[in-house]
C-alpha cells in the first residue's frame, strides 16, 4: 500500500455515498485482500471509520465528515498537527530534497502550497541541503512518473536499463513495488520476470520505461522488511560482522545506527568493536575501506580478505618506480 494510495482511499471514503470494498477494488485497481488492509491501516491510524450500512449486499464504508479538510481537488483527514508535527513536516518538505534538480521540484513546491491549508505555519526551511553528491534527475521526470504509477497500480512494466556491473544495457521485465530515496538518489525496489528475484535498481539508469496493461497480484515480499537489515539499498546473502574501529573513529562510529540489531563493546583504549547482522558485501567493504587504517575487519574472513585484496590493488597502483 503506497502513500498515494492511501490517499485516494481516503477521498473515496469521505465522499457523501463512502465506499464499497468492491469500488475501492476497482477505483484503485487494487486486490480484495488490498483493499481491506487500507480500512485496517486508517483504523490502526485513528481514522473514524464506521460501517454506514448496506447498498444491496454489499456493506458501505464512510470516513466521518467531520474528521476531513476539503481543498480544491482533493479530500485529506484534518491532520490536526502539534509544533513537533509541523516542525517534522518543514524538514522533509524543505531538506535533503533529493529532486531539487528536476521539474519535480516544482511538484514540491505545489504540495507545500496545498499543505498550507491545513498547516499555515509549514513551507519555511529550518534545515538547508547539502547538494555535493547528489544525483540529477533532470530529462527522467517521465521515467519517475511511469514508476510512481505502476507502484501505485501494480502495473508490470518493460524497461531498458543500464547495468554498470555488466557494463551493458539490459531490458527487463519487472514488478515495480516500491520507490526507496537513499544516499541522495531514488531506487525501485522490483522483482524481475520471470525468474522473479528481487532487485534495487537506480531510476536514473533507465533508458526507456513501457507501463503494460497487466496487472500483477500483490507480492509475499515486503520491501521494507527486506531492507531493515541490509547494510545500504543491496539485498543479498546475510553476513556477521565485527569490525574494530580506533579511539578517533569510534565516537562517530558509535553516533549512528548500521543495522537493527547492532551491539558496540568498548574498550579502555577508547575504541570499540562493532557487531552487526546486515546484507550487502560489497556496500560493507566499501564502507569500511573509507575509514582507511581507522578500522579493522575482524571477522568474517570473507571480507578481511575482501579489505586486503584492495589494499594490495590499491599499494600497487601507487607504488613509487624505481
Amino acid at each position: 500500500m503506497t502513500t498515494i494510495t492511501l490517499y485516494r482511499a481516503i477521498n473515496l471514503l469521505s465522499s457523501p455515498g463512502g465506499a464499497t470494498i468492491g469500488s475501492l477494488q476497482n477505483r484503485l485497481n487494487i486486490s480484495r485482500r488490498t483493499a481491506y488492509r487500507i480500512l485496517d491501516r486508517m483504523q490502526e491510524m485513528g481514522f473514524p471509520l464506521y460501517d454506514e450500512g448496506r447498498e444491496g449486499r454489499r456493506k458501505l464504508w464512510k470516513l466521518d465528515e467531520n474528521y476531513v479538510t476539503r481543498l480544491p481537488n482533493i479530500n485529506l483527514p484534518d491532520l490536526q498537527l502539534n509544533r513537533q508535527e509541523i516542525l517534522l513536516l518543514d524538514i522533509l518538505l524543505t531538506s535533503g530534497n533529493t529532486l531539487g534538480n528536476s521539474e519535480w521540484d516544482r511538484v514540491r513546491k505545489s504540495l507545500i502550497g496545498k499543505l498550507g491549508y491545513i498547516t499555515p505555519d509549514s513551507g519555511n526551511a529550518v534545515i538547508t541541503p547539502l547538494k555535493t553528491g547528489m544525483k540529477s534527475y533532470r530529462g527522467k521526470e517521465e521515467f519517475l512518473s511511469g514508476l510512481l504509477e505502476a507502484v501505485s497500480h501494480r502495473r508490470i512494466c518493460n524497461g531498458d536499463y543500464t547495468s554498470f556491473g555488466h557494463r551493458r544495457t539490459l531490458n527487463l521485465t519487472l514488478r515495480p513495488l516500491g520507490l526507496f530515496d537513499w544516499n541522495r538518489g531514488i531506487y525501485v525496489f522490483c522483482l524481475l520476470e520471470p525468474s522473479l528475484a528481487s532487485r534495487m535498481l537506480a531510476v536514473e539508469r533507465f533508458t526507456m520505461l513501457e507501463i503494460r496493461e497487466e496487472i500483477f497480484s500483490d507480492s509475499e515480499i515486503s520491501p521494507e522488511t527486506l531492507l531493515e537489515k541490509a547494510f545500504t539499498v543491496t539485498w543479498d546473502d546475510p553476513i556477521r560482522a565485527v569490525i574494530r574501529f580506533d579511539a578517533s573513529s569510534a565516537p562517530y562510529v558509535k553516533a549512528r545506527q548500521w543495522a537493527p540489531d547492532q551491539i558496540f563493546t568498548d574498550y579502555p583504549d577508547g575504541s570499540t568493536v562493532l557487531t552487526m547482522e546486515t546484507s550487502g558485501f560489497h556496500d560493507v567493504l566499501h564502507w569500511v575501506l573509507g575509514f582507511g587504517a581507522a578500522a579493522e575487519v575482524l571477522e568474517p574472513e570473507s571480507l578481511v580478505m575482501g579489505v586486503r585484496g584492495q589494499l594490495e590493488k590499491m599499494t600497487a597502483r601507487y607504488e613509487l618506480p624505481d
